[in-house]
């Protein structure tokens, strides 16, 4: 009876551990799809500087800048549906799509995302100088706890790269 009962113990405790397993599994494969889509959008943003720039003058068009705690511009009247020519108008359609695959972003648009010019690893330059761009995303998870090094429920993504 004893070994019936310490096997039963066992066996609950494996799949206790198995559920905890299960619930952590999911939670990464959440937290990769969502990494995974704000690589996508950064990629594409970096992708519509890099076609307005040139080897020669690699100056990031002012329209694609934006601050912490800054508004992306307003998506003009014709909307999103052909191609935008003016800098702002590209950021306001490519903003309008990360408000739409990235969850929570709607509240995180103006104070958590930006675009600036950056010197490298240390962030965006204080007099707007430098030869890379620096692109933020966040997006605010569930359980309030991103895997990375991101607290208080909000994760970030941060690409940074030479035009």
């Amino acid at each position: 009876m004893i070994e019936v009962l310490l096997t039963i113990l066992l066996i609950c405790v494996g799949v206790l551990g198995m559920v905890a397993l299960q619930s952590r599994s999911v939670e990464y494969a959440q937290d990769s799809s969502e990494r995974g889509t704000a690589m996508a959008l950064a990629d594409d943003l970096m992708e519509m500087m890099r076609l307005r720039t040139n080897s020669v003058n690699p100056v990031i068009p002012a329209g694609y800048l934006k601050a912490d705690g800054t508004d992306f511009p307003a998506v003009s009247a014709s909307g999103c549906s052909n191609t935008a020519i003016d800098p702002a108008q590209q950021l306001a359609c490519w903003a309008q799509r990360a408000h739409a695959l990235l969850p929570g972003s709607s509240e995180l648009l103006s104070s958590d995302f930006h675009i600036c010019v950056s010197k490298g690893a240390s962030g965006c330059s204080a007099d707007g100088t430098g030869s890379s761009v620096e692109i933020q995303l966040a997006w605010s998870v569930k359980n309030k706890q991103c895997l990375d090094s991101s607290t208080g429920g909000v994760c970030h993504y941060t690409l940074r790269s030479q035009l």
